[in-house]
């Protein structure tokens, strides 16, 4: 009975002893562990470690436990900030997701702005990466066709045009094309090739030849150098030498001397012999032996005289 309690009391001064030292060691563990955050860059227990993020830890500051970065430098993200978000506008994301806290920079869209806006796109919608504006010179829905090189350069010297229906921004046009594209040439007949934008008309006439809006049509071959105006039989110049009336289309008569007439169809170098008349459209009577008659009377011209030669015979 007395070997047994003192047994017990051995034992519990053993745990008494036990107990005393363990509390003197974590006392002396409390003593030199802190009791507020670590220093700058430094994290644990004992605030002895290294964060792991380093400088990328916004103002090199981590959780004393996790080592986890309190927020991260513009352009990083993740637990230690070792990811990058270089696609947001002045680098600011989610520390946790990446997610842009704002808007992409061009060329790019998506949560994280890491997809890219499709080819010849400059800025896409971020949530749906649809195309808003497209690169310069190009137009479309998707931005899949080419401004013409035929529109003026606007004043910074570049070629751009709407962004749906492709009309030059400049409102003009290369000399030589027409349409608010840029897209049609005008008439090669054109005087200086210039040609309204918007209709086609010929700005300042057509070359000598060619007559109507677009001077595609060809003046008469029966016109002086073929020079018409407004349409095919407008002489500007007359007819020529064989032909007359309005639109020069009547035949001189035949009979005229080298087939030449005026523009009212009298003969203006004579008639061949045995004719007379202003179109030299009369014979000459057969009493004039040798075929000449007044051009005007169509008496012949020997008989006229005071003493005519045998050449005059009487009629009859």
């Amino acid at each position: 009975m007395c070997r047994c309690m003192q047994r017990q009391n051995i034992l519990h001064f053993s745990e008494a002893l036990t107990s005393y030292f363990v509390g003197i060691h974590v006392y002396h563990s409390l003593l030199s562990r802190p009791l507020s955050d670590c220093s700058v860059s430094l994290y644990g227990d004992f605030c002895n470690a290294t964060c792991p993020g380093g400088t990328q830890c916004f103002s090199n500051i981590c959780e004393r436990y996790t080592a986890k970065c309190v927020g991260c430098v513009s352009y990083a993200y993740g637990e230690y900030c070792e990811l990058s978000c270089n696609n947001c506008v002045g680098g600011r994301c989610d520390q946790d997701t990446g997610n842009c806290l704002g808007e992409c920079v061009r060329g790019h869209y998506g949560p994280k702005c890491d997809a890219q806006c499709h080819n010849r796109c400059t800025f896409c919608v971020q949530a749906t990466g649809y195309c808003e504006l497209c690169d310069t010179g190009t137009y479309g829905s998707a931005c899949q066709y080419n401004c013409s090189t035929h529109c003026q350069p606007s004043s910074n010297g570049e070629i751009t045009c709407g962004r749906f229906d492709g009309r030059c921004d400049s409102g003009r046009c290369e000399t030589g094309f027409y349409q608010p594209t840029c897209t049609s040439s005008c008439g090669v007949n054109c005087r200086n090739f210039e040609c309204d934008i918007n209709s086609g008309n010929c700005s300042f006439g057509c070359t000598i030849g060619w007559f109507g809006r677009y001077c595609d049509g060809p003046c008469s071959i029966n016109c002086v150098n073929e020079n018409c105006l407004s349409r095919i039989d407008n002489c500007v110049e007359g007819c020529i030498p064989e032909n007359y009336g309005p639109r020069c289309d009547i035949q001189c008569n035949p009979h005229c001397f080298s087939a030449i007439c005026n523009d009212t169809g009298y003969c203006s170098v004579g008639c061949d012999g045995g004719y007379y008349g202003d179109m030299c459209e009369l014979q000459c009577s057969e009493t004039c032996t040798d075929g000449r008659c007044d051009r005007l009377t169509g008496n012949c011209a020997e008989c006229s005289k005071i003493r005519p030669s045998p050449l005059c015979r009487s009629s009859g």
